[in-house]
Formats: C-alpha cells, sequence, structure tokens
C-alpha cells in the first residue's frame, strides 16, 4: 500500500510539473517553442519568438542565414512533434534567407516572418500533407490560399498560379521588391490586408472571379497607379485601397453592390471615381483625404450615402456627376460632400436641378447645372503612335479631344519610364536614355487615354551645312540675317556657332545676324557644334557714290559729229562706279552706254548718265544744229600754245566767245569748252597721252599730250 501511494505521488508531481510550463515558452535546439493542443487534445510544440513582448527577439539570438525548422522539439527529455509556427514568430529577424519546413508542420500563422526582409525561398518537404511551396512562395494545400510571399524575393514580376483560389491575410504583406502581380482566373478573394503595404506595387489586374476585396487589402499600396476591376467583384470592403497615394482613377463595376467606409481614403492623387449602375451603398469617407479629387460619378441606383464622404478632401473638386433623378430617394449622411461643394459644379438629370436646389443635402454646392448644359468628353486621340527620337532630342505630341471643345478639356500627362523619356504637361517629350517608354496622355474627365510609344535611339550625326546666300553686299550701318541648312534633317544635334574674319568690319551674333560695321569685305563662318562642318559667306560693305560730273555740261555739235561724254563718279575708291546713259530724245540724239552721243536730227536734248551705286544723275545739254564755233570770228585770229602739252594749253580769239571742241583720232568729241575770254586756259591733264584735235568752227588745231 505504501509502495503505491509513492507511485500516485510521482505521478501527481510530475503532472503538477508539466501543466506549469504548459503556456511557457522553452528552448529546443536554438528555437523557441509554446505547447498547445491539437484538435486530437494531444499536446505539440508551436514555434515562437524568443520574448512575448517587444522586442521579440534579442538581437544575438536572432536566427539567421538559412532556417531549417524542426519537426520536434524537446521539453525536459520529452519529444513534442512542431505542428506550427506563431505570429511574428521570427519577428525582424533581417539575416533570415530562406526557411526550410518539414512533413509534420500543420499551420504558420500570418505575419510569421514580418519585417524579415532578407527572406527570399520559403519551401516545403512534398510528403506534408498541409502545405506546400512554388518558387519560394507558401501556400495551404487544403485550401489552395496563398500564405506567404516572402518579404525579400527579388523577383519584380509574380503570376499567382492557377490553383490559387484566395490570397491569404497578409499575404505579401511589405513587399520590398514586386511591381507587378498577374492574378490567375481561379482566384475569388483578396483576404484582408493580402498586400498591406507592398510599396513598390505598381500594377495589378484583377479578374473576373475575384468577387471580394476585404479589409485594408491593398492598403499603403503606394506604388498602385491604376486598378483595373471586372463585373463580377461584389464588395469592397472597409479601407480596402486606403493611403493607395498615387492611384488616378478607379472605376467601380456593377456588381459592387456596396463601396465600405474608407475604401478609397487618403489616395491623395485620385482624380476621378466613377461608379457604375447597380451600386447601391457608398460608405462613409470612402473618398475622404482625397486631396486631389476632380470629379466623382453617382449612378442613380444608389440609395445611401455614407456621412463625410469626401471629408477634407479637394475643395477645389470641380464636378460631381448624379444620375439620381429624385434626390429625396436617397438617404445622405452628414457633411457629405460639403469639404468639396465649395468650388464644384453639380451635374444633375434633365429637369432635376429644381429638385437639388431644394435638398439641403445637396445645395450646398457651389452651382448646380442640368447634363444638356454641359458637353461631355468621348474620347482622346494622338497624333502618333510610335515614333522614334534621337538620344537628347525633344518632340512634340499633340492630343485632339473628341469632341473638340467639351465642357472640361482638362488632359494630363505621363511617362511609364522617366529614365527613358519625360513628357512636360505642354506634350513635349524629351528622350533621357535609350529604350522605350510609352507616353500618355488622359483626359481628366473620364479619364480616356490615348498612348505613344517612344524609341529612343542613337544620334544622327551631321553630314553638311550650307547658307543660303554665300555672298552678300550690304551698305554700312545695315544688318542682314544669314540662314543655314543642316544635312541629313533629322541630324540629332543641330546647334551652330557664328564668327567673323573681322569684326572691325562685319559682326554676328549667336544667331547669325550680320551688322555691317565700316566699308570692306569680311567672311562669315557657321560652324555646327556636332562634326564642325562649316560653310561662309562673303560680305562686302561697298563705298557708296557721292556724286556724278560730266566733261560737258552744255555743247553745240552737227548732224555729222559725235560727243564722247566722260562720267567722273566721285569718290575715287566708291566701289562701283558704273552709270547708266539716257537720252532725253532718241528722235533727236541717241547715246551708248559707253556715253557716245551720236546725232540724229537738229535739235535740243539732255544726255543723263546715272549711278548704277546710288542713283546719282548728271546731265549734258546737247543742241544739234548746221555749225557751231566762235560766230563772227576771224578763223585766222584763233590760236592755241603750246601745241605740245602736259597739262593744258592757252586759246586766244578776237572776241573771246563760243565754243571748243577736242576730238580724239578717231573723230569723236571727247570734251567741249565754253570759251568766254580772248585768253582762256583749257585744262587736259585728265586726258591720257597722244594725238588730239581742237576744233573752233572750221579751223583745227592739231596738239600732242603728253
Amino acid at each position: 500500500m505504501k509502495k503505491y501511494s509513492v507511485v500516485l505521488l510521482l505521478i501527481s508531481l510530475l503532472l503538477i510539473n508539466f501543466n506549469q510550463v504548459f503556456a511557457q515558452r522553452f528552448k529546443s535546439g536554438g528555437f523557441y517553442f509554446n505547447l498547445i493542443k491539437d484538435n486530437n487534445g494531444d499536446r505539440k510544440a508551436l514555434l515562437v519568438s524568443q520574448n512575448e513582448t517587444y522586442p521579440k527577439w534579442n538581437d544575438e539570438d536572432k536566427p539567421t542565414g538559412d532556417v531549417v525548422i524542426p519537426s520536434v522539439a524537446n521539453f525536459s527529455t520529452l519529444p513534442f512533434d512542431v505542428i506550427g509556427i506563431d505570429i511574428e514568430a521570427f519577428h525582424k529577424c533581417t539575416a533570415l534567407r530562406s526557411v526550410q519546413i518539414s512533413d509534420k508542420l500543420k499551420f504558420i500563422k500570418h505575419s510569421a516572418f514580418k519585417g524579415c526582409f532578407s527572406l527570399h525561398t520559403i519551401t516545403v518537404d512534398k510528403n506534408n500533407p498541409s502545405l506546400s511551396s512554388k518558387d519560394g512562395v507558401l501556400f495551404d494545400k487544403k485550401t489552395n490560399e496563398l500564405l506567404i510571399y516572402p518579404i525579400g524575393k527579388k523577383d519584380k514580376v509574380y503570376n499567382i498560379p492557377d490553383f490559387v483560389k484566395s490570397v491569404g491575410l497578409k499575404a505579401f504583406e511589405g513587399s520590398k521588391f514586386i511591381t507587378e502581380v498577374h492574378v490567375s482566373n481561379s482566384v475569388t478573394k483578396f483576404s484582408k490586408e493580402a498586400f498591406y503595404e507592398c510599396k513598390a506595387l505598381e500594377k495589378i489586374t484583377i479578374p473576373a472571379n475575384v468577387v471580394e476585396i476585404d479589409t485594408n487589402a491593398f492598403f499603403g499600396c503606394v506604388g498602385l497607379k491604376n486598378v483595373e476591376f471586372n463585373e463580377g467583384l461584389s464588395k469592397f470592403g472597409s479601407g480596402a485601397f486606403k493611403h493607395c497615394v498615387n492611384l488616378r482613377s478607379v472605376k467601380i463595376p456593377s456588381t459592387v453592390a456596396e463601396i465600405e467606409s474608407y475604401a478609397f481614403a487618403e489616395c491623395t492623387n485620385l482624380n476621378e471615381v466613377q461608379i457604375a449602375e447597380g451600386v447601391k451603398t457608398i460608405g462613409a469617407k470612402a473618398f475622404s483625404k482625397c486631396k486631389n479629387l476632380k470629379i466623382i460619378n453617382i449612378p442613380s441606383t444608389v440609395t445611401k450615402i455614407g456621412e463625410y464622404l469626401c471629408w477634407q478632401s479637394n475643395s477645389n473638386c470641380k464636378y460631381v456627376f448624379s444620375q439620381i433623378a429624385n434626390p429625396s430617394t436617397v438617404t445622405v449622411g452628414d457633411r457629405a460632400f460639403n469639404d468639396i461643394a465649395g468650388n464644384c459644379t453639380l451635374v444633375v438629370p434633365n429637369d432635376s436641378k429644381g429638385l437639388y436646389e431644394a435638398d439641403a443635402k445637396w445645395s450646398c454646392f457651389n452651382k448646380i447645372i442640368e447634363e444638356k448644359d454641359f458637353v461631355k468628353v468621348q474620347g482622346i486621340t494622338l497624333n502618333s503612335e510610335n515614333a522614334e527620337v534621337q538620344l537628347n532630342q525633344k518632340i512634340t505630341l499633340v492630343a485632339t479631344l473628341n469632341p473638340k471643345s467639351p465642357t472640361n478639356n482638362t488632359i494630363m500627362w505621363e511617362s511609364d519610364n522617366e529614365f527613358v523619356a519625360t513628357v512636360s504637361d505642354k506634350g513635349v517629350v524629351e528622350a533621357l536614355d535609350y529604350g522605350t517608354a510609352n507616353i500618355s496622355v488622359i483626359t481628366e474627365e473620364g479619364h480616356f487615354k490615348a498612348t505613344c510609344k517612344i524609341t529612343v535611339v542613337e544620334p544622327i550625326a551631321v553630314e553638311s551645312v550650307s547658307l543660303k546666300k554665300s555672298n552678300l553686299t550690304i551698305d554700312k550701318g545695315e544688318t542682314f540675317q544669314l540662314e543655314y541648312t543642316i544635312l541629313p534633317q533629322n541630324a540629332a544635334n543641330k546647334k551652330v556657332k557664328w564668327d567673323t574674319d573681322d569684326s572691325d568690319i562685319a559682326t554676328v551674333s549667336d544667331n547669325g545676324l550680320v551688322t555691317a560695321i565700316d566699308y570692306g569685305t569680311a567672311e562669315i563662318t557657321v560652324t555646327t557644334e556636332d562634326g564642325a562642318k562649316t560653310a561662309v559667306c562673303n560680305i562686302l560693305i561697298p563705298v557708296p557714290v557721292k556724286s556724278v560730273t560730266l566733261n560737258c555740261t552744255d555743247t553745240a555739235i552737227s548732224q555729222s559729229e559725235k560727243v564722247q561724254l566722260l562720267a567722273d563718279v566721285k569718290p575715287d575708291n566708291a566701289y562701283n562706279k558704273d552709270v547708266k546713259w539716257s537720252s532725253s530724245d532718241d528722235n533727236i540724239a541717241t547715246v551708248s552706254q559707253s556715253g557716245l552721243v551720236s546725232p540724229v536730227a537738229n535739235g535740243n536734248i539732255t544726255i543723263t548718265a546715272t549711278t548704277v551705286s546710288g542713283s546719282k544723275t548728271a546731265t549734258c545739254n546737247i543742241k544739234i544744229g548746221n555749225g557751231t564755233g566762235i560766230n563772227g570770228d576771224d578763223i585766222n585770229a584763233i590760236s592755241i600754245y603750246p601745241t605740245i602739252v602736259e597739262d593744258g594749253f592757252i586759246v586766244t580769239t578776237t572776241k573771246g566767245k563760243g565754243l571748243l571742241h577736242i576730238y580724239n583720232v578717231t573723230g569723236t568729241i571727247i570734251r567741249t569748252v565754253n570759251i568766254t575770254n580772248n585768253k582762256q586756259y583749257v585744262d587736259v591733264s585728265s586726258l591720257q597721252a597722244g594725238v588730239y584735235m581742237a576744233k573752233i568752227n572750221n579751223k583745227v588745231i592739231r596738239f600732242v599730250k603728253r
């Protein structure tokens, strides 16, 4: 009896000790565990963190590198199967790279590897009946749920396998690298916080089979710009896309009965919300703190709008389109629109304006108009769908709205690859690096979109440059704009530099504007920046003609005589001393372009010499008759001396009045002198050396000019 009592006492002590440690952490093989009961009531081990409170692990004890989860944990020499991993069991084990799971582990709770920024792979023993892995991602075999996408997995694009039916609680939480997710048609649900704070995520396609997006499913996906929802989706959970600060527009399909509260709150770049016919309820603060919200479309099927719908949203919201015929049929919460209504226009169905103005929940809008007074955007196009742009060059895309003049003509430009090409708010595209970029223009209303694919290519080199004028004559003080052509026309760098070889004569600006500074010649050279190709324009700034005189201003000749008129153009260094000759009456006398006057009939004429440069003129009046000379004088009383001269000779007469003609050896009058004195000096220094005749009436006196 005594022996039996001792055995009972030992068993009792053992049970007491076991119960005492049942809920406590114990260490086994470098990990920490709690004992739990499975569905059969058997005690099993649950892998937990080192500490119950934060920090969950002491830095020196954190698991690192490649970890194998043990299948058994030993407590007081007793082995217990490890069947699960608890919430935050490996919290912030930042050096953990991979996890290998045995065939006995049955479950892993959400956030088990939260903050494990280096974790890239989870693998599961193929004989495990509950869990599986593919490409390092963890799945539930029984429910076909994606459980954990490792936070440090570096793939940018992920395709959810077609056996997956749901994306589990916090499955992608905090993923650092993933930018695009392709969801298979088998998926029907995104669980609570499925993509919580996936800050790199930019694009996700949600197929038609997805019926539920649960609470905060995409909370804090700050890189997400566009999400397309298909018909079939029935639920937007509270905060489903909260704080998706780069989300631009959303279109809620008709199969969604309710948009829950805060669904798109804090989407600070959200411009437009389009809600399809069929949606009945819009929850409280669904679009609160949407600082750039410009347009909201409310369908006729809506029966309830939550309070503070647009709380602290854009006070410059432009339009709210309501399809509700009678606003009194809709329950509108307190201050649903007040924060956006101050500068906003409410567009309502035709013949319902009065109903809205009479309703206190809607009358807060700055302006209420009917649909007939608003021209809606129907679409937009670009002048090009594909374009090649050379590196560092710019092109301008032109957008055309349909119709051309809608009420709201605001458009937005964007590039999907700003490392390759950027675009300004005027559609000017600049090529920054080799590659491709899609440049899109998007209407503010309706978010209609047109895209041009830009391919940045090698720049084309300059082959030649030419000037429109290679020779240019301009007057002193004038300016002239030189024009140049670079070939090929699509050369990348068309920048040029202008130079002059003599800035005292002519200068040239950076744009090719030539200024004549002084008389003379200069060369203006244009040089390409690419290839140093050149072209030259020869500039002449001529000395202008100031006057012209003739060797005779008045004379008289017979019909048988000819007169050689000579023009003296001043100054002597004038660039162009050419003259044009003309007769006042070709029926009396003609004049050649060398100044030779040939009589035709008796009469009086005027011969005019006009300078080509400056149009200066000089005239000679000529009387053509039967005789010339010194009237009534004795021809024997006329003489000249000396007859061999260098500069001139003296004419003596008895009466000293008349005309003296000087002829060259061809018999042409080259000089006429009006004799006004009995003794008069005649200057012939301008004549060339040779033999000449001086004639008065019928007396001819020969003289020699040396």
